[in-house]
């Protein structure tokens, strides 16, 4: 609960308070912190753990407006939110929930395929599924984890000299560094000495 609190604030607090410009992407999916565990009753535990922590949290405290919290989910709303949501009041629209999604999946993947994750993180992956089907370790983690590559951050290089943008010897532009955000987190160790999260562990 603790991680996926931390990851929300890191998109929170990232620079000019718009994820979005940050990774170079259309407003279009909201930025997905996904846990998943290996029943719908454990998930719902993790859930409920992150809620009444973000709750009584003064940072989270003006973070998200009622309508962003939801059953299953909870969305926090960026400085770019905050301030896009203030001119949708002065033309008497409704809010926008946020963002950010903090939200709580389950063990069939076939239902999760689809959501664009910056962090996915797998309680408890002892329990999974070894073998075939939508709710085994394999089938969850092949159809989710290419999500978290799409968060690619880029940083220019700059010449010390001139405080501008390096250049190669022909005047171009040096190839940016590039930052991979997204991640996956696995709590807990496999069972058994088999799957893919034994290979990962």
């Amino acid at each position: 609960s603790l991680i996926a609190l931390y990851e929300a604030m890191k998109l929170l607090e990232c620079e000019g308070g718009d994820p979005y410009k940050i990774y170079e992407l259309g407003s279009a999916a909201p930025f997905t912190i996904l846990t998943i565990a290996g029943s719908a009753r454990q998930a719902g535990v993790l859930f409920q753990e992150i809620r009444n922590k973000l709750l009584s949290s003064p940072y989270f405290r003006d973070k998200f407006i009622s309508d962003g919290l939801k059953q299953d989910s909870i969305f926090l709303c960026t400085p770019q939110d905050r301030r896009n949501n203030e001119e949708l009041r002065k033309k008497g629209l409704s809010e926008f929930p946020g963002s950010i999604e903090i939200r709580s999946g389950h063990s069939n993947s076939n239902t999760l395929v689809g959501i664009s994750c910056f962090v996915l993180l797998f309680d408890e992956v002892g329990t999974f599924k070894q073998t075939g089907g939508s709710s085994s370790g394999e089938q969850l983690y092949g159809n989710l984890s290419p999500t978290v590559a799409t968060y690619v951050r880029k940083e220019f290089i700059i010449d010390p000299k001139t405080k501008l943008p390096a250049v190669d010897k022909e005047g171009k532009p040096l190839e940016p560094k590039r930052y991979y955000d997204g991640k996956i987190i696995s709590i807990s160790s496999p069972r058994g000495m088999d799957g893919i999260f034994w290979k990962l562990y």
